[in-house]
């Protein structure tokens, strides 16, 4: 992402490279004469100017002149030596030679503000380097913005911002026309990471339109940035912050089925939000389970929780009935409502297989053991357990050492919810009493007891 800056540069000044017109050693960056052969005559720059040194767009039109002379005799110009000249934009010129005096004089129109080299260099001649820096004026720009935008939109909404942007000259402010207008779209702060940007040119009369649209909440900043940048100053205007609401949706929810009657049950679901994109809800967003008798048209909230890591939730639910269940995601300032689809659940009542037991224990090998207990249901608004009658209960056993389970048997329970089996015993091992439940009755498993056969 790209970083803004708010700050405007300063003015800039003239400034020139004073160029040595000797042959003395010259420090970094100076004009000097290079290294010569014994053939080569030594020559060097005795002056190198550029007019004017201080350029603005009005007037970008500059003279360069110097003039070559032989090192050991300055007042002997060299003539018809080529000069190569560069500026900012490149080179300056192409065939430059010095006339008899040794002196030339090139006029070029720059782009920019910047260095303008010359070189000097020919058979039977050593090199000489000048160089002279042309600063540029920058004019103070403004940047103003008709409206701020709405303090509130929802996620993929058009923006548009208009406004003028203008500069300043000689203590007056006009219109700047084909300035280039960037609208930027900040999100953690006006000095954050900037996830859109939209732009547009400014017209005659220095006013422009930037057709936008929003995805997540953030600021806007218009920026100017003027065609020639060097000759005018960057500025912007803060056109407000906007908290958007980004839409969103549930997938992937499911209510834990068969359920106890008046238990406890559990759903499961992903919540996204659209930003630019659709991805995992923040952490803390809040949801709600909602419930709906069947045969009945009306919902009622259960229950609430919060969005947990990657956008998943998991909301406990109490069970009053047989009925549909949807989870939801409330309306609010940052997050549009949304629901997921319908799950039905069949309730049933949780059942219990209480006070299994094996015995006697220890017992001989062959001898006959005993196995009892009792059937019981959790009837809601009922602290007790009521017995469960008539409901078939089969019995397993596991041999030590071993994982198979083995069917020994089954029995009925009594009126009182009682059942038991004689079984003969064999080898040590575990006894299980099961209850495989039905259309009413939710199954469920006896405590595991363990017989020690000698």
């Amino acid at each position: 992402m790209h970083k803004a800056s708010f700050g405007v540069p300063a003015i800039l000044l003239a400034a020139v490279l004073t160029v040595p017109l000797t042959s003395a050693p010259a420090a970094a960056g100076a004009v000097a004469p290079a290294a010569e052969t014994a053939a080569e005559t030594p020559i060097q720059f005795t002056a190198f100017t550029v007019t004017p040194q201080l350029i603005d767009l009005d007037d970008r039109d500059v003279t360069v002149s110097g003039r070559i002379a032989k090192t050991a005799d300055p007042a002997a110009g060299v003539a018809g030596l080529p000069v190569s000249l560069g500026g900012p934009d490149g080179s300056l010129g192409t065939g430059v030679r010095t006339d008899a005096s040794g002196a030339f004089t090139v006029r070029a129109t720059l782009s920019r503000g910047g260095t303008i080299s010359a070189m000097a260099m020919a058979a039977g001649y050593g090199q000489a380097y000048a160089r002279v820096v042309v600063r540029a004026q920058a004019w103070p720009t403004r940047v103003s913005v008709d409206r701020r935008v709405s303090a509130r939109a929802e996620r993929g909404a058009a923006v548009t911002l208009t406004g003028r942007v203008e500069v300043e000259k000689g203590g007056v402010w006009r219109p700047m026309p084909q300035a280039r207008v960037r609208a930027s779209h900040y999100v953690n702060g006006a000095s954050g990471d900037i996830d859109h940007a939209y732009g547009a040119r400014t017209g005659a009369d220095g006013r422009f339109r930037v057709n936008a649209t929003v995805y997540r909440t953030g600021s806007w900043v218009v920026f100017a940035n003027p065609f020639h940048q060097d000759f005018y100053q960057w500025t912007g205007a803060d056109a407000g912050e906007q908290a958007v609401r980004q839409p969103t949706k549930i997938e992937r929810f499911d209510a834990a089925e068969p359920a106890p009657l008046g238990g406890y049950g559990l759903t499961r679901f992903r919540v996204l939000r659209q930003a630019e994109r659709w991805e995992a809800a923040p952490s803390g967003t809040p949801v709600a389970v909602y419930f709906r008798a069947r045969g009945s048209k009306s919902w009622r909230r259960v229950n609430g929780g919060y969005v947990g890591a990657n956008g998943y939730a998991e909301v406990p639910m109490r069970v009053p009935g047989d009925g549909d269940w949807q989870a939801r995601v409330p309306g609010s300032a940052e997050f549009s409502a949304s629901a997921s689809g319908v799950d039905y659940v069949d309730a049933r009542f949780a059942t219990f297989i209480q006070g299994f037991n094996a015995t006697p224990e220890p017992v001989r090998k062959g001898r006959k053991i005993t196995l009892r207990g009792g059937l019981a249901y959790r009837e809601p608004g009922n602290v007790l357990l009521p017995p469960l009658a008539r409901r078939t209960v089969k019995f397993y056993f596991r041999a030590a050492k071993t994982g198979k389970w083995t069917y020994a048997g089954s029995d009925v329970t009594d009126g009182n919810g009682f059942f038991g089996l004689k079984a003969t015993a064999k080898r040590d091992g575990v006894w299980r009493a099961y209850f495989a439940g039905d259309k009413t009755f939710l199954r469920s498993f006896g405590k595991d007891d363990y017989i020690d056969v000698r």
